[in-house]
C-alpha cells in the first residue's frame, strides 16, 4: 500500500518511517509539481505530512490537492502553527507517539464489530445483497444484545422488509423532517422486531430529492448515537452524493462482486471513486461471489487485478433464497455457509444463538 510522505527535514526521515505500519510502500517527495500524473500520486492511499517551519508553501499546496483522500498532519513547529488550521474531516492530526496508531487505523484491516458502520455496496445485482446485508446485521447484533439499524438503500426495489416479513419501523423522510426529536424513548425497542434488528427503507424518489444533505448527515448522526451498528444496503446504488455521504458514515465498505470480469470490473471503479472520496483505506474491500453455483472463485487471479483487497470468497445463496416462502427466513442450515464466510471479517462467529433466530415458522 503506497504512502506519500512530506519532510523538509532528511533527518527526521528514518524515525517517522519507522513507525509506520510494516509493508507499506513509501514514497518521499518534495513539492506536488514532481508528483503530477505519476504512479505513486495516482496509488497513494494516504499522505503524511511533517510540517518543520511556518508558512510552508510546498505543504500548502500538496495538502490541497491531495483532500479528500486522507492526509495525516504531524506538527512539529515549537509554537504548533498548524494545530488550529485546516479543519477537514479527512485531515487528521497526529503527534510522535500517536503517529503510529493513526497510520494503523487508516491502513491495517479490523474487524467491522469494532467500527460503527457498515456499507454493502455494489453498482450491478449480480449478487443477492439484501440476504449479506441480513446476515451481517443479525451476526453484529449477537443474540440481540447489541442494537442494529438496518438501512436498505437498494435500486431497483428494497427487498429486506420481504425477506424479514417485517414493516419498516421509521420512515427517512420523517426521521429527518423530525430529527430534533430523535431520542432514546422514540428508538425504544418495538415489538415485533426480527432478532432484535430496526430497519429504514429508501423513501421515494420524490421524498428524498427533498431531504437535503445536511438534513440527511445530521439524521444519521443522530441514529448513531443511539445504535451500536448501522449497515447500509446500497446495492444497485451508483457513483453518487447518496452512497458518498453513506460511505462517510461507515468504518467499513464492504464491494460485492461475482466472478464476471464486467462485475469485477465495476467494483473496482467503485473502489477508485470511494478512495478519491477519502474512504477509509483498511475499511475498504471485496467481497468475491460466486457466477454459478458450484464453481468456486480463483480468489489469488481477481484479487491481483483489484485496488484493493479481496476480504472473502462467498458461498452461492440460491438454497437461501429458495427456502424463502410468504416473507419467512430461510433456516439456517441454509444460512449458515454465508455466516461462516463472514465470520472472519466481522470479528463475531456464529454461534448456536443462530439456530433458534433462523428456524422456520408458520404465522
Amino acid at each position: 500500500m503506497m504512502i506519500l510522505a512530506y519532510c523538509p527535514e532528511p533527518a527526521e526521515r528514518a524515525g517517522l518511517a519507522a513507525a509506520l505500519p510494516a509493508g507499506a510502500e513509501l514514497y518521499w517527495c518534495s513539492s506536488e509539481q514532481e508528483l503530477d500524473g505519476s504512479r505513486e500520486w495516482r496509488q497513494a492511499r494516504v499522505l503524511l505530512l511533517v510540517a518543520t517551519a511556518w508558512p510552508d508553501a510546498a505543504l500548502e499546496r500538496l495538502l490541497t490537492a491531495f483532500l479528500p483522500r486522507p492526509v495525516v498532519l504531524l506538527d512539529m513547529t515549537e509554537e504548533g502553527h498548524w494545530r488550529l488550521l485546516h479543519r477537514h474531516r479527512h485531515l487528521y492530526r497526529a503527534d510522535r507517539q500517536s503517529l503510529g496508531s493513526v497510520m494503523s487505523w487508516l491502513l491495517l484491516p479490523d474487524p467491522v464489530s469494532s467500527g460503527k458502520g457498515l456499507a454493502i455496496l455494489t453498482e450491478r445485482n449480480d449478487y443477492d445483497g439484501a440476504m449479506l446485508t441480513i446476515a451481517a446485521a443479525w451476526a453484529l447484533s449477537g443474540e440481540g444484545k447489541k442494537r442494529v439499524l438496518v438501512l436498505d438503500f437498494a435500486l431497483p426495489h428494497c427487498d429486506i422488509a420481504a425477506y424479514l416479513d417485517m414493516e419498516p419501523r421509521f420512515c427517512l423522510s420523517e426521521l429527518a423532517r423530525q430529527r430534533h426529536l430523535v431520542d432514546e424513548a422514540w428508538l425504544a425497542p418495538g415489538p415485533g422486531k426480527a432478532g432484535g434488528l430496526d430497519l429504514i427503507c429508501l423513501p421515494s424518489y420524490g421524498e428524498l430529492a427533498a431531504i437535503s444533505v445536511p438534513a440527511l448527515h445530521d439524521t444519521l448522526e443522530r441514529l448513531a448515537r443511539h445504535y451500536d451498528h448501522l449497515v447500509f444496503n446500497l446495492t444497485g446504488q451508483g457513483r453518487s452524493s447518496l452512497v458518498t455521504l453513506v460511505a462517510g458514515h461507515c468504518s467499513h465498505l464492504w464491494l460485492l462482486a461475482d466472478q464476471k470480469n464486467i462485475s469485477i470490473k465495476s467494483a473496482a471503479c467503485l473502489a477508485d471513486y470511494l478512495l478519491e472520496q477519502g474512504a477509509r483505506p483498511a475499511g475498504l474491500g471485496l467481497m468475491l461471489a460466486p457466477y454459478y453455483p458450484g464453481q468456486v472463485p480463483d480468489a489469488a487471479a481477481v484479487a491481483a487485478r483489484l485496488p484493493i483487497p479481496l476480504l472473502a470468497c462467498l458461498p452461492d445463496t440460491h438454497a437461501a433464497v429458495t427456502s424463502i416462502n410468504s416473507g419467512l427466513l430461510p433456516d439456517s442450515e441454509a444460512l449458515s455457509p454465508l455466516l461462516q464466510a463472514m465470520a472472519g471479517q466481522l470479528g463475531r462467529h456464529s454461534p448456536p444463538w443462530w439456530q433458534r433466530w433462523m428456524k422456520r415458522s408458520a404465522l
